[in-house]
């Protein structure tokens, strides 16, 4: 798991575990087809651009041995950042689930931007050093008691601050992995509101301040 939040860091990962690609495309047309008559339009509509993301991205991994090879392949990462730009999955939709889709997406796009246009000379110059850094970020604040979302921004703060590049690089892979994280913590959130669902209101007392924090990001 540490290695993934590592390779987060100053990558686009975040495409792999947003939108997973090991969900085969027909068994998502099979799992729509066989649930149609039960589920809502909300869950309907998220499978449809589940479906979509899904599809654009094993589209790119065919023509690529491995996510790692992929995501060190600038050119073939910003083919793949225009057709999820381009594919016109997201749909209009108040559906909380959808909006989450698409903060997912509007964000993935944003760290692709920085990462590929701005900062992968950095990445690739510095990429088999990233762990190196990490751990030492890591061990160096054990003292601290950080809770874990904060955990990682101080390790992304700094490892990107020790990466041999310029400043601008610098600020750019830094900034691409806190979005990265915000992800995280948002779908987190999320999920706890699905978990929450049906609880009585002693139970879940801090929802109104769960929604209050994913509404402010799922605009």
């Amino acid at each position: 798991m540490m290695i993934k939040y590592t390779i987060l860091l100053l990558s686009c990962v975040s495409l792999q575990l947003a939108f997973p690609t090991d969900v085969p495309v027909d068994t998502v047309e099979t799992t729509a087809a066989t649930t149609a008559e039960n589920i809502t339009e909300c869950d309907q509509i998220s499978q449809d651009i589940a479906k979509c993301f899904v599809s654009v991205i094993q589209k790119n991994l065919l023509s690529a041995s491995s996510w790692e090879a992929l995501l060190m392949d600038k050119n073939k990462m910003i083919e793949m950042i225009s057709d999820l730009e381009n594919a016109s999955c997201i749909v209009t939709s108040e559906c909380l689930t959808v909006k989450a889709m698409k903060y997912s997406h509007d964000s993935i796009i944003q760290i692709g931007h920085l990462v590929y246009e701005h900062g992968f000379d950095c990445l690739q110059k510095e990429y088999k050093n990233i762990e190196t850094y990490w751990y030492t970020c890591s061990n160096s604040s054990m003292s601290t008691e950080f809770l874990p979302i904060e955990q990682l921004e101080f390790n992304v703060i700094c490892a990107g601050s020790k990466l041999e590049c310029s400043s601008e690089e610098q600020l750019v892979l830094i900034e691409a992995a806190l979005k990265g994280i915000d992800i995280f913590k948002t779908l987190g959130e999320y999920g706890q509101l699905q978990r929450a669902d049906g609880q009585s209101p002693s139970e879940n007392e801090d929802i109104s301040t769960i929604v209050t924090n994913i509404a402010a990001r799922l605009k």
